[in-house]
């Protein structure tokens, strides 16, 4: 089991070069250093109880599990809305939000047969 001294040397030890690392991979430096704090937190409330050798693997797979997280939100974010002021006179929010929807699927679903099966279906009714 870990002292609460043992889990601050081995995160003060691990933090320069997981901050590298995350670094390196999203290349922001206020977002490398949230993901490093979100991870030194995750660690420390989930973890700070186990054996001090446990904790270098664990908290390796939590930085990296840290920086997808960053990753997907990021994507998300970047996805946007398409503008109201681009859709003409015929376009209705049901179409907008339509249309938003089938572009979130369009990345998220990459499977053929999932994407066939969606244009099978008859979206003129909305």
């Amino acid at each position: 089991m870990a002292s609460k001294k043992e889990l601050s040397d081995f995160l003060i030890s691990s933090e320069k070069r997981a901050f590298k690392q995350v670094l390196f991979a999203v290349r922001d430096e206020e977002a490398a250093l949230d993901i490093i704090q979100d991870a030194m937190i995750k660690l420390s409330e989930s973890y700070g109880d186990r054996n001090i050798n446990e904790l270098p693997p664990l908290f390796t797979r939590i930085v990296q599990n840290c920086t997808k997280d960053w990753f997907r939100r990021q994507k998300v974010r970047n996805t946007g809305l398409p503008s109201f002021q681009n859709l003409g006179k015929t376009a209705t929010v049901k179409t907008l939000i339509l249309k938003s929807f089938l572009k979130i699927l369009r990345m998220r679903f990459l499977d053929k047969s999932l994407l066939n099966s969606l244009k099978e279906w008859n979206f003129q009714q909305f």
